[in-house]
């Protein structure tokens, strides 16, 4: 069979080639990898396209994808684009989630989505087995982070209401332990949320002296709570949160390495640049041996619109 540019000449026009018969055709240093991607993406060299032989389709996610031949794209094959970009979109987090590789602890996040409407999100890491035995309860409203077994015994540190709403006032609240309801009792009171933070402390885990963190969050502000321990006094954060469409706020507990974790809680911003769901994009950043669960949900309700694992 003639070749031409080390590529064998089929009978058939390359845009009807299965995906088999396009990688068996091209050699190693021409190759178009093949494999399975989450969402569908275009065959950038030789496609239906470049031949002026397809039609742009619109498919379910807004994306526009070629239609080979007049019939869709099989689901179980996907070409993979030679773009860096078109590929590291589908499974890599923004690099800006880099920190969580390490051990986090426990983190929430806040982030705006193109449609502009505002989402929390909250995660638990866990090194020892107590700490990785635990799920999320939904009840009576909040949702709990609760022991993996019912009859295990409760640990005020580990055992906590994370989300939930204030009576009357319709604020979420997101937190790492049970100040999370302590505040949101002030708040229905009605005292400011610097006076409801005001005789908080951090944990009582020395020599970490883990930070407790929290978000509120209504339909026309957010505000994130930090009370850390650092030069060796207690110091309480409020700070207002503006969010642009796409853009998100990690706040979590630990820096520092793995076997010497620092209660700095510090926080970043990240941009969202990607279809994947921010929760998927937060998982995948966290470190496997560490991650146990993660919950997230949109404004006004407590209850998580998706949970993982």
């Amino acid at each position: 069979m003639a070749e031409s540019w080390g590529l064998p000449q089929f009978p058939l026009p390359f845009y009807r080639l299965r995906p088999s018969q396009i990688a068996h055709a091209y050699p190693r240093t021409h190759s178009v990898p093949i494999r399975r991607l989450d969402r569908p993406t275009v065959l950038p060299l030789n496609s239906a396209f470049a031949t002026g032989r397809g039609r742009r389709e619109r498919h379910a996610d807004g994306r526009q994808r070629a239609a080979f031949g007049g019939r869709r794209q099989s689901p179980e094959w996907r070409a993979e684009s030679h773009y860096a970009s078109d590929t590291e979109s589908v499974t890599a987090p923004p690099p800006e989630l880099a920190s969580l590789a390490g051990y986090p602890g426990r983190g929430i996040v806040l982030y705006r989505r193109r449609d502009g409407d505002v989402c929390w999100l909250y995660f638990v890491t866990g090194r020892s087995a107590l700490s990785k035995q635990r799920r999320f309860v939904q009840h009576n409203g909040s949702l709990l982070v609760a022991p993996s077994e019912p009859s295990a015994a409760h640990d005020d540190l580990r055992h906590y209401a994370c989300v939930t709403k204030t009576a009357g006032v319709g604020q979420i609240m997101v937190g790492n332990g049970d100040h999370v309801s302590s505040i949101a009792r002030s708040l229905e009171r009605g005292s400011p949320l610097r006076e409801a933070v005001a005789t908080l402390e951090p944990e009582p885990d020395p020599p970490i002296n883990t930070p407790r963190i929290a978000a509120v969050i209504d339909d026309h502000n957010a505000r994130i709570v930090t009370v850390r321990q650092m030069a060796g006094r207690t110091e309480r954060l409020v700070e207002s949160v503006t969010l642009e469409p796409e853009e998100g706020l990690l706040l979590y507990t630990y820096s520092g390495n793995d076997d010497l974790p620092v209660g700095s809680a510090p926080q970043l911003r990240f941009h969202i640049q990607t279809p994947q769901p921010v929760p998927k994009l937060v998982w995948q950043a966290l470190n496997p041996d560490y991650r146990v669960m993660l919950a997230a949900g949109s404004l006004g309700s407590t209850e998580p619109d998706h949970i993982l694992p």
